[in-house]
């Protein structure tokens, strides 16, 4: 024993100076020379370095106390020692410093006595194993690749990727999510289009992302989510988590894929235990969600491309069939159409005309030929018919009305409607100038536009002319109920005297509102710019009475300067906020004005919270004389949202309303946003 604790303390003072961590242990051993435990006897100072742990916790304490569930590695070690004569490697990985070590066991002289010594092989183990992870890469890429490149359907490209990466990973489940909508700013609304289940079972359909215990705003804007345990994960709340039990998930990576338009999916990886996911893994979760999405862009806009090739292709070959027909339709249309069309050269000569507007016209074909077109205008539209011709552009049709001289001396309507032709520099050549007859049409038309002066006229004189005399006897009722009222006059008596004073009255609004009516054609001023938020004052402080005695509150947006008859406009806004204050429910009417501008018009909307309107009645709603309700409940003739009708159209708008019984009510009406001394208003 004197020898040994010599040889021990000469071993100390050598080792206490190496760069390499060494200890000295004292095996024991059965007696069938089995070891079965040791005891750590001594360390160096650069033991302590390298493992990260002090010798106190090392130096007498059994190798149970020292490495725990690890004994038999140690034991097998020592064992090989002792039946080769000679040292032994084994590998240990130290927590603490996050290093790998080789731990060479050394026999010492004394008996049962073995040295240790540390080699930090930690670079070493690194690089071996970035280069195992790299080809494991290369060939898990390689062969996912392949399996996708053949695959023409993109549904079916992700649920191949899903299972080649559960495998990979050996994982519980792996699935696409596909967004569709956003529900409300950390949730997206989409469909787990591919799902490949090993130890979870697979899940299908529609789902929102909280619905797969994914809540994370985080994760909307591109970063990747790496759970080990949702349950001991602060990113989750309560709800995350219950979420994530239902679905027997405990650990995931969830890979969100970001484009242009934002979030468009995310591959997620299901694991129903906690799991330490290695970098690697992640990596390798995170590539394969792009390589696969890319694959599936690709594949779609190859199959869309396909598809436009194939219309094309169709229409290519119809347009071949329509161009070797269109000879023989051209030719058998110049000779047997009523009307027709003829061709002239660039400098208006007639070089080609249908024999049915030859016939049309009184002519033989051979007597147009050569002659110009202006030589058949009739005279009044000469100057016209010029100036068009002048202004004319090729490639761009034009289209007008005009009168054509027959041979026979009369005139007869025509609408020419013609194209000017281009040579390949793009010089006219000519103009090909097609011509229907419309003498019936403009014929109808004129009656039509007698007819209506004659009934605007009619109206406004009828309606004029019957005012005096129903003044005339509404005043004399009146007399009388105030002479004879409580003298000669019975009760029935004066109930069919106000009956009747009832009726003339009404009779006389009926002729006001039929005169006014009547006037917005025939009295309407010329356009010019309106401001709509002075209109609207003045129509407010019209209906001021009415609006104190509603209780009504109306508020409007800034209103545009337009092009218009200021005082229709005043007339229009009146009709409509007094039909809003008129029809209201129990609540005091809410009005409020806006408009909007799209594209070249101003749309104007009135809304209010009144009675609304039953949608059977729509149709009629502008109708002269219709009323929705007995004149009982509500006062009027009827006759106001015709006006409101009349006066949009003159403007060149539309109205319109969109309302629901009990709801309220919005009239739309439209007025073009035209042009005045060179700016648009």
């Amino acid at each position: 024993m004197e020898d040994a604790g010599l040889h021990l303390q000469i071993a100390e003072a050598f080792i206490n100076n190496m760069v390499e961590g060494v200890g000295f242990v004292k095996v024991v051993f059965d007696p069938n020379g089995k070891p079965i435990d040791s005891t750590i006897l001594t360390v160096n100072p650069a033991f302590e370095r390298h493992t990260g742990i002090k010798a106190e916790n090392f130096v007498q304490k059994r190798l149970s106390e020292v490495d725990p569930g690890n004994e038999s590695v140690w034991l097998e070690g020592y064992e090989e020692v002792a039946r080769r004569h000679g040292s032994v490697s084994i590998e240990r990985y130290s927590k603490n410093t996050d290093r790998w070590f080789n731990v060479e066991i050394v026999p010492m002289p004394a008996k049962n006595i073995y040295a240790f010594i540390l080699h930090d092989i930690t670079e070493e183990k690194k690089e071996r194993w970035t280069k195992e992870e790299n080809d494991r890469r290369n060939r898990y890429l390689h062969d996912l690749n392949d399996s996708l490149r053949s695959i023409e359907e993109p549904e079916q490209i992700l649920i191949k990727a899903a299972e080649f990466l559960a495998d990979h990973l050996d994982a519980g489940r792996v699935q696409y999510f596909v967004a569709e909508r956003s529900v409300e700013p950390s949730d997206v609304f989409g469909s787990v289009t591919a799902s490949c289940g090993r130890h979870l079972p697979p899940m299908n359909g529609p789902f929102c992302l909280t619905d797969l215990g994914i809540g994370s705003v985080d994760l909307l804007r591109g970063g990747t989510m790496v759970v080990r345990d949702v349950a001991a994960d602060s990113r989750f709340g309560a709800a995350e988590i219950e979420r994530c039990k239902a679905i027997d998930v405990s650990a995931q990576i969830i890979v969100p894929l970001i484009r242009q338009r934002g979030f468009v999916a995310a591959l997620i990886v299901h694991q129903n235990g906690p799991r330490d996911w290695t970098p690697y893994e992640v990596g390798i979760a995170r590539e394969t969600a792009e390589r696969t999405w890319d694959a599936l862009e690709r594949v779609r806009a190859q199959n869309a491309l396909k598809r436009t090739r194939e219309v094309l292709e169709k229409l290519v070959d119809e347009r071949t069939k329509k161009l070797a027909k269109s000879e023989l339709k051209y030719r058998t249309l110049a000779e047997t159409a009523n009307d027709g069309f003829w061709w002239t050269d660039a400098d208006g000569r007639i070089t080609e005309i249908s024999e049915g507007l030859a016939n049309l016209l009184g002519y033989q074909v051979d007597e147009l030929l050569g002659r110009y077109w202006t030589d058949l205008i009739d005279m009044g539209w000469a100057v016209v018919a010029l100036k068009i011709w002048g202004e004319r552009e090729p490639g761009k049709v034009s289209q007008f009305d005009l009168k054509i001289r027959r041979k026979d001396g009369f005139s007869i309507w025509m609408q020419m409607r013609f194209m000017p032709v281009t040579d390949e520099h793009d010089r006219c050549i000519g103009t090909l100038n097609a011509l229907t007859s419309i003498d019936e049409r403009k014929r109808v038309e004129e009656e039509l536009r007698r007819s209506n002066e004659e009934l605007k006229q009619f109206a406004y004189v009828a309606s004029h002319d019957l005012r005096e005399p129903l003044r005339m006897v509404t005043s004399y009722l009146e007399l009388l109920e105030r002479k004879y009222d409580g003298k000669v006059l019975d009760e029935k008596a004066k109930v069919y005297m106000h009956f009747a004073i009832d009726g003339a009255q009404r009779m006389q609004r009926m002729i006001d509102d039929l005169l006014a009516y009547s006037r917005v054609d025939k009295l309407g001023k010329p356009f010019s710019p309106v401001e709509m938020d002075k209109v609207l004052a003045t129509a407010l402080k019209d209906l001021e009475r009415s609006i104190d005695d509603s209780g009504a509150t109306i508020v409007n947006d800034p209103l545009p300067t337009i092009i218009a008859d200021g005082d229709q406009m005043v007339l229009l806004l009146e009709n409509l906020i007094s039909n809003a204050l008129k029809f209201r429910g129990d609540e005091a009417p809410r009005i409020s004005i806006s408009a909007l501008q799209v594209a070249d018009e101003w749309t104007f909307s009135v809304k209010d919270n009144g009675i609304g309107i039953d949608p059977s009645q729509m149709d009629r709603l502008f109708q002269m004389f219709v009323r929705l309700h007995s004149k009982e409940e509500y006062e009027g003739t009827g006759i106001g949202l015709a006006i409101c009708k009349k006066i949009v159209e003159r403007h060149g708008g539309r109205i319109w309303v969109e309302s629901e019984p009990g709801a309220g009510s919005t009239f739309h009406f439209t007025i073009p946003a035209r042009r005045y001394h060179g700016r648009t208003v």
